[in-house]
């Protein structure tokens, strides 16, 4: 069973044929051809069964720790915050704004991840003077029900 383009790692139902292939008495020089794994996957897919079959769900993989976070909740709060006051704003002005030691790729994450997302505002020209007073004598002439023009 061929792994996809770019899978480092074996998928759960592979990891199931190993073990079920390895208790059917399948010799383990045969298990790589099957599955298109090296032997030394095979061995550790087989040992972590082993050592954690009493566990419960020993196929699984373990729980990675990833990177940490560069700003604390505070500076997570300030950049929400910031965004609910200038709703218009971009991810570089909040950045230099609340003095942020990230990138503004962080920044934009940290928003997504509370359902904030860009937006930018329709450009509309500026009314005049003399728009302003066509709109209010159609207001009043519309007021009730059909006017004239």
């Amino acid at each position: 069973m061929p792994r996809l383009l770019g899978q480092h790692d074996s998928t759960l139902e592979v990891r199931g044929m190993i073990i079920s292939m390895w208790e059917a008495g399948v010799p383990k020089h045969e298990i790589p051809e099957r599955v298109d794994l090296s032997v030394r996957q095979i061995n550790r897919w087989i040992r972590r069964h082993q050592e954690s079959a009493e566990k419960g769900r020993p196929l699984m993989n373990k729980p990675r720790t990833g990177r940490r976070y560069i700003l604390n909740e505070n500076q997570k709060e300030a950049a929400i915050q910031w965004t609910a006051e200038e709703p218009f704003t971009t991810a570089t002005t909040i950045r230099d704004q609340l003095e942020l030691s990230c990138s503004t790729d962080t920044v934009i994450l940290i928003l997504h991840k509370n359902g904030i997302y860009s937006r930018i505002p329709a450009r509309k020209p500026d009314l005049t003077e003399a728009h302003a007073n066509q709109r209010l004598r159609f207001a009043q002439n519309h007021i009730n029900g059909i006017g004239r023009l």
